[in-house]
């Protein structure tokens, strides 16, 4: 009698193995049709993560089974840092959440590791829908207009908190390249910065190059700002005359440094699932991303806007995420050093 129900039951564990993910547990159709998926944005409202998050939301959600409404949540504050944390720890881990961070959420876990409150390794990657350039711009009435002129005559930057590249890029210059920019921390957002910038209380600010472009085309238009340098592995196509922060480096491990930073700008609007999100769900999310960001309305939108599309496969950004995550000690140390001064 034992021995028949043990064979019942393996049976029926058989069944159940052999069963397709719908039988395991409730499908992702019948999950998300019920439920609002919220994306947590690690910035704030006026930026360029804004743009792509809505941009995404807008034909994604008629992708995913059950065509769940996607609620656009801004989380910005230390540098991206508080959005990856409630991403990590606070956000519903039924499948209902997921999260678009700062390019920094990984260098961040590496660099600050008593502050970061997260760890990209056991995040449930979904895509990137582009790889961005980020920039140090002035305004065209700041003491120094190029990057040579800033090692000499001091610039106000704004910024927000230091979790992020606003506040990364021209700390690196200033203690790696010998750059003056005085960082003015505190700004909620990237807008704040740029009104501040206009009103004269600041003179300029880091943050990708696009931003410029799409929050202030005349600004660039009519020279008001001017781009000294750019951070990257290579030069953006407009801005082939513009150097990038390694050009200036002296020595090979503070060349090495600027480019792992460097290396973040390809993890530029990347979105993920939060650590322990059912797996069927997040394999729906991935699958369904893949044919959102060939739809053709978000492609035609994106153009019509000037948004630059490139996007990458959930394999390559994890990837990319854990080679962030598991750089050179020596670099990290060097990287540390500068940023802590």
């Amino acid at each position: 009698m034992i021995a028949a129900v043990r064979r019942a039951g393996l049976c029926a564990a058989a069944v159940l193995a052999l069963a397709p993910p719908a039988a395991q547990a409730q499908s992702a159709a019948d999950f998300f049709r019920s439920k609002d998926i919220t994306m947590i944005v690690a910035a704030g409202s006026g930026g360029t993560y804004a743009v792509y998050a809505r941009l995404l939301a807008r034909y994604w959600q008629a992708h995913i089974p059950g065509t769940p409404n996607i609620v656009v949540q801004h989380m910005p504050g230390g540098g991206g840092l508080k959005g990856a944390a409630h991403l990590h720890n606070v956000a519903a881990r039924d499948g209902s959440a997921i999260g678009m961070p700062l390019q920094t959420v990984a260098m961040a876990q590496v660099l600050r590791p008593d502050q970061a409150r997260h760890d990209v390794r056991k995040w449930g990657w979904i895509g990137n829908m582009t790889v961005l350039r980020n920039t140090i711009a002035v305004w065209h009435t700041a003491p120094a207009q190029t990057f040579e002129a800033a090692r000499k005559a001091e610039v106000v930057i704004g910024s927000t908190g230091k979790g992020g590249d606003m506040f990364m890029v021209p700390k690196l210059a200033n203690e790696l390249l010998g750059t003056k920019f005085r960082i003015v921390l505190g700004y909620r957002g990237i807008s704040d910065v740029d009104k501040a910038i206009e009103s004269g209380e600041a003179q300029g600010r880091a943050g990708s190059w696009l931003s410029w472009k799409l929050q202030h085309p005349d600004w660039v238009r009519d020279g008001k700002v001017r781009q000294i340098a750019q951070v990257g592995l290579d030069r953006a196509a407009d801005l082939k005359d513009v150097p990038l922060l390694q050009d200036f480096a002296t020595s090979a491990m503070d060349r090495k440094v600027l480019e792992f930073f460097g290396y973040s700008t390809r993890l530029a609007r990347t979105v993920s699932a939060v650590p322990g999100a059912p797996k069927h769900l997040v394999d729906a999310l991935r699958v369904s991303f893949a044919k959102a960001m060939a739809d053709r309305g978000l492609l035609d939108e994106a153009a019509r806007r000037g948004v630059p599309l490139e996007p990458m496969g959930w394999k390559e950004v994890a990837e990319a995420a854990n080679a962030t995550a598991g750089v050179d000690p020596a670099v990290v140390k060097r990287m540390q050093a500068a940023l802590a001064k």
